[in-house]
Formats: structure tokens, C-alpha cells, sequence
């Protein structure tokens, strides 16, 4: 089983990339290049984000961090606010 840092370090680059995803359907999206339901698509990718963005939140919760932002920032950069 990974160590809490481990999974946190885990938690914090799914949670990156779930974000780089949304900016890049958002650009598809604005620019016209988008497939079908692509708008549709972008609400799951968001969704999704919440849900990995509330798992890491409880894990640096469980950590003792003095906050999601603050301890997120510390274990990677992310490139949205939270």
C-alpha cells in the first residue's frame, strides 16, 4: 500500500492533469473544433476534477496540512486555483 505521501503526490498530479484536460476541451470547445457533445463531455471532465480535487483535499486533511490550497501548492503547482 503507498504511504499517505504517496498518495497524496498521486492525488495532486491526477488533479493537475484533470485540469489540463478541462483547459484544453474548453479550447476545443471556444475554437470551434470540438466534436458532439463536447460541452456534455467538459461537464464530466469537471466533475471528475471535483471528485479527485475532494480525495486529495481529505487526504491532506488526514496529513494534519493546515489547508487544501496551501498544502496542494506545496506538493506541486497547479495551474488553476482551487
Amino acid at each position: 500500500m503507498p504511504s499517505l505521501h504517496e498518495m497524496i503526490a498521486r492525488a495532486t498530479r491526477d488533479v493537475a492533469e484533470g485540469r489540463r484536460i478541462i483547459a484544453e476541451q474548453q479550447k476545443r470547445i471556444a475554437g470551434g473544433t470540438a466534436v458532439p457533445n463536447a460541452e456534455d463531455l467538459l461537464r464530466v471532465f469537471e466533475r471528475s476534477v471535483e471528485i479527485m480535487e475532494a480525495h486529495l483535499d481529505l487526504l491532506l486533511i488526514e496529513r494534519g496540512s493546515s489547508g487544501p490550497t496551501e498544502a496542494a501548492g506545496q506538493e506541486a503547482q497547479l495551474p488553476f486555483g482551487r
